[in-house]
């Protein structure tokens, strides 16, 4: 099973990513997964892949 991260400050730094990026259509085009995908990471009911958190920090320039 693939580690990913969870929790609320998570997927509040993940929903701001994707707002940021255009929203959940534009990420899920980016990352060529289902919009469903997305929107579960940023409400919590799934933790948020490594992949894809890293993929819109370095599209957007942005790193911890």
């Amino acid at each position: 099973m693939a580690k990913c991260y969870d929790g609320p400050a998570i997927s509040a730094l993940y929903g701001q990513l994707v707002d940021d990026f255009g929203g959940v259509e534009a990420v899920a085009a980016y990352l060529r997964c289902s919009k469903g995908t997305v929107s579960k990471e940023i409400n919590g009911t799934a933790g948020v892949s490594p992949a894809h958190f890293a993929a819109h920090e370095d599209r957007l320039g942005r790193f911890p």
